[in-house]
């Protein structure tokens, strides 16, 4: 790129013998940067164009089309095959579709929760029970947090619980594993696919007083979601220059969540693996905390710091004028991402064991798993698929540690609700 250079550049082959140091700048650097940021998201904006015109394309609406066997829903509903049977055939429940050959489909979701609400079998909170917050946070990139927060929402209605899933990061991954397309205008109509919707964003800054007007259906039955995208840095810059002139700003998401947590088991928290304010709304928001860990050095250092910036915002928030509620029923730390065949990450797992104890560390870990990418390349979680996308013994391996970890956080959960507490010693799981 030829530019003339400041007029006070100094001989590169010269030394000086001040302390000053000449900078060596373009004269049409604003410019230049200008013109090159341009060409880059020109082009990064044609081939997402491309990408999402593949992935979603105009008829596209994600759904969950696994189906589960008589035998496998029996276990889930906690009642026999042969009880199952018979109900339909009395008329008090449906029977499931068949197919051409006039061959049992299977049952759906919809149709497994159908069962166990005429059963009373869904494993809910108490009317009185405070609903579950649970935020999957640290502030460390790449550790796995939308991943884990999303297989573990989908775990729960799974399990017959409603779930009400929050985007608070406006990477939007979990939004896009949704099924939803965040951020993404028509390049004809130049409309975007969730302009009809108020968003979350518009909630935190004050645009909205009605935090359910920002909660839509997902694909998953059980599972409402709060969408992300882009927009929602918006919030951030809102928040940071109001919320010194405005201390309710901090607990603003906590009280739009208690606006609609009544509909709900648990809500589910993503939030953006950053230190900023829309961080710190969700950690003030939150009554549970996950925070995921890749067992390396790296990624132990940068959860130490995160448990540094935790304590420091729980004591200033606390014992501010603010008086903030904060409190947390539990706070887990979860290994994930664990690669067996490295020597340096066992010894990170093997030292983690020794210095914590049950309630500070999931004793469930998350094992590196090709599963979980094949399925997310498809814009697919594990519990989407009915036929593995791996080897069968690579998925079924991947499923049972994905059911062991949010086995485990259901426990943790259920221990904070008053009347799950006999069933629970008669599990003796507490």
């Amino acid at each position: 790129m030829a530019s003339e250079l400041s007029a006070d550049a100094a001989d590169p082959g010269s030394h000086r013998e001040s302390d000053e140091i000449v900078i060596l700048r373009p004269t049409d650097a604003r410019s230049d940067l200008l013109t090159g940021l341009d060409r880059k998201c020109d082009r990064f904006r044609s081939v997402l164009v491309s990408l999402r015109h593949t992935a979603f394309s105009p008829t596209f609406v994600k759904s969950l089309d696994r189906r589960w066997r008589v035998g496998e829903v029996a276990d889930q509903v906690g009642r026999t095959s042969q009880y199952i049977r018979t109900k339909e055939k009395s008329g008090d429940l449906p029977p499931p579709p068949i197919d051409k050959r006039g061959r049992r489909i299977g049952y759906d979701l919809d149709s497994i929760n159908r069962i166990r609400d005429f059963a009373g079998a869904r494993p809910c909170r108490g009317s009185e029970d405070e609903p579950a917050v649970v935020a999957f946070s640290s502030f460390k990139g790449g550790c796995g947090k939308s991943t884990l927060s999303v297989h573990f929402a989908q775990y729960l209605a799974l399990r017959g619980y409603h779930v009400l899933f929050i985007d608070v990061d406006p990477q939007a991954s979990a939004t896009t594993l949704f099924g939803l397309n965040p951020d993404y205008e028509d390049p004809v109509t130049n409309v975007e696919v969730l302009d009809s919707d108020v968003r979350l964003e518009d909630f935190l800054a004050g645009e909205t007083e009605e935090f359910g007007v920002c909660v839509r259906p997902s694909y998953f039955p059980g599972i409402d979601i709060v969408p992300a995208g882009m927009n929602l840095n918006n919030a951030e810059y809102f928040l940071a220059g109001n919320i010194q002139s405005d201390n309710s700003l901090w607990g603003r998401l906590r009280d739009g969540i208690t606006q609609v947590w009544h509909n709900y088991d648990v809500v589910v928290l993503d939030p953006p693996p950053a230190l900023g304010f829309l961080s710190i709304s969700v950690l003030n928001a939150a009554n549970a905390l996950v925070t995921p860990m890749r067992p390396t050095t790296v990624d132990f250092a940068s959860t130490s710091s995160f448990m540094d910036m935790l304590r420091d915002n729980v004591y200033q928030l606390t014992d501010s004028d603010w008086r903030l509620p904060i409190y947390y029923h539990f706070h887990t730390i979860l290994i994930n991402d664990f690669d067996r065949n490295v020597p340096a990450q066992r010894e990170i797992c093997d030292s983690m064991r020794k210095i914590f104890g049950a309630e500070d560390l999931c004793e469930a870990v998350m094992v590196k798993s090709a599963a979980i990418d094949s399925a997310s390349k498809e814009m697919k979680t594990v519990y989407d698929l009915s036929d593995p996308l791996t080897d069968p013994k690579t998925h079924k391996r991947c499923l049972s540690y994905l059911d062991a970890f949010c086995a485990e956080l259901e426990n943790r959960i259920r221990r904070i609700w008053p009347s799950h507490q006999e069933d629970l010693r008669e599990q003796a799981v507490i």
